[in-house]
């Protein structure tokens, strides 16, 4: 584990969550608890997650909540836990809470529209099998392609989509390994700034991370808890601390599910 900003007292965050009867962990799936895949549905996670979350759920004393890209049902199908968890899916548009309630963000027309387009574009260039389609997002994937032919696409399929968005309420963002249109303003920040604002001061806290979709929830913890980069290599990032998976983020959660047994 690495610290990346001077200010961060890492003991002490260990300390606080030691003695606190409450604390948050967020965590993002593709690349932080799951290892990527070319085929999405094979994108389990890692052997050792589901004991170790399992036993952090167990103590009764941690809010776990996954904030992640993909939709709650690829999740849930994927990370199998001996209770429910709170599950952010397509970036926050949908929502559901432990108690198995769902919530979901509307669609513009406009929206509907880009993604209908967007859609269309990539079946006529023969990209069906590399398109991911969510609710209220479109994703095309370049993982597995040669990276001469991923740039071309992605430059081609970037010109494309960015010429529909005048007008609507999305936007075209990267991550790790393709691009994603998506509604403006609906980010894995402002699902942890919604579960935060729950709470008059907030609980030790840290979120878990590893793409550039994960940076605008950095930003929103800053100051409040931790915010780990989960990544083999360093890039530039808000994150206050850097772990390499999986054994740094291994005893990372280990240690969470150490500090919080109330021993």
């Amino acid at each position: 584990m690495k610290v990346l900003d001077a200010q961060i007292d890492l003991q002490g965050f260990w300390d606080r969550l030691a003695k606190s009867k409450v604390s948050i962990l967020f965590l993002d799936y593709d690349g932080t608890i799951a290892p990527f895949k070319v085929e999405r549905d094979e994108a389990v996670p890692y052997p050792w997650v589901p004991g170790v979350l399992n036993r952090i759920l167990n103590t009764g004393r941690t809010r776990l909540v996954i904030i992640s890209g993909r939709e709650i049902s690829s999740i849930q199908n994927l990370l199998r836990l001996v209770k429910p968890v709170e599950i952010w899916g397509c970036h926050g548009r949908e929502h559901l809470l432990e108690n198995g309630m769902m919530e979901s963000e509307a669609l513009s027309k406009a929206a509907k529209k880009v993604l209908s387009s967007a859609h269309e574009w990539i079946e006529v260039h023969g990209l069906s099998d590399n398109m991911e389609e969510k609710n209220g997002c479109l994703a095309l994937h370049f993982r597995g392609m040669k990276q001469g032919r991923a740039d071309e696409l992605e430059r081609q399929a970037s010109k494309a989509f960015n010429a529909m968005l005048p007008g609507s309420d999305m936007e075209l963002d990267r991550f790790n390994g393709g691009i994603e249109l998506r509604t403006a303003g609906i980010d894995k920040g402002q699902a942890v700034k919604k579960v935060l604002a729950e709470y008059d001061t907030p609980p030790p806290c840290a979120y878990l991370g590893d793409d550039l979709t994960d940076e605008d929830a950095f930003v929103a913890i800053k100051g409040k808890g931790l915010a780990v980069l989960v990544r083999e290599e360093i890039r530039p990032t808000s994150a206050d601390v850097w772990i390499r998976p999986p054994e740094e983020l291994r005893a990372f959660l280990e240690k969470w599910s150490i500090q919080t047994e109330g021993k």
